[in-house]
């Protein structure tokens, strides 16, 4: 892995981080809702299934969705987290997942004849976005398709108000011993700048696909995840 393992990276790889995350996955939670709209958004704009390539599958909540719909060739599951790796492998022994670090510049050159392109809850920890997108733009064949979900920072103080107390109200609800919303809200921050996360708004994203050559739109959203899906002209 060139330049040593990225902050985004080393926040999960460990084996309690690893654990805890595919603990953390709930029925019915709005992760829940997305990941299965965003495995079927897949399905939907690749009518003819193909070979698709999933980037930050971690322990592969998005991957055991994408393959129960038992639509595609080939899907191809990635991730840079050794340990988010191992649980995925633990979890489904047949899928071959890889291990794989889509910050480097040359991450795409030993991938062929992918139709699709899918990722959840990763894109916004790489800080160069438009330069992500172009690579894969470069990957697709004309009308490939690139369908991701991710959070997303707010276009307005109110919006952003909403959001933390979203945040803080889900936070409250899974621990016993409540908290001030203020401290909930300070752990967050923290823990965004450990995992170097870079949120963009909706609307700067769209226009980052849009300047890669992408066709895009933003397809669903609740609270502060959304699902865009974007086809390669």
């Amino acid at each position: 892995m060139k330049g040593g393992m990225k902050p985004s990276i080393q926040a999960y790889n460990t084996p309690e981080k690893a654990a805890d995350y595919h603990a953390g996955l709930q029925p019915g939670s709005i992760r829940d809702r997305m990941l299965q709209v965003t495995a079927q958004t897949l399905r939907d704009a690749l009518p003819d299934g193909g070979r698709v390539l999933e980037l930050g599958a971690g322990t592969g909540h998005l991957t055991r969705k994408i393959l129960e719909l038992n639509h595609f060739a080939e899907v191809l599951p990635t991730d840079g987290s050794e340990e988010m790796l191992s649980v995925a492998r633990n979890s489904m022994p047949s899928v071959p997942f890889q291990l794989l670090d889509y910050f480097d510049p040359d991450w795409s050159q030993s991938f062929s004849g992918i139709r699709g392109v899918v990722s959840s809850l990763t894109f916004h920890y790489h800080p160069e976005k438009s330069r992500l997108f172009r690579e894969i733009h470069a990957l697709l064949p004309r009308g490939g398709v690139l369908v991701f979900a991710d959070k997303i920072a707010p276009d307005h103080p109110l919006q952003a108000s909403l959001f933390d107390y979203e945040n803080a109200r889900r936070w409250l609800k899974r621990h016993p011993l409540p908290e001030e919303v203020a401290e909930v809200a300070q752990k967050t921050e923290a823990w965004n700048r450990q995992s170097g996360k870079h949120l963009e708004t909706a609307s700067r994203l769209l226009n980052h696909l849009e300047r890669a050559g992408f066709m895009a739109g933003q397809l669903w959203q609740e609270h502060n995840h959304a699902i865009f899906a974007a086809v390669r002209k």
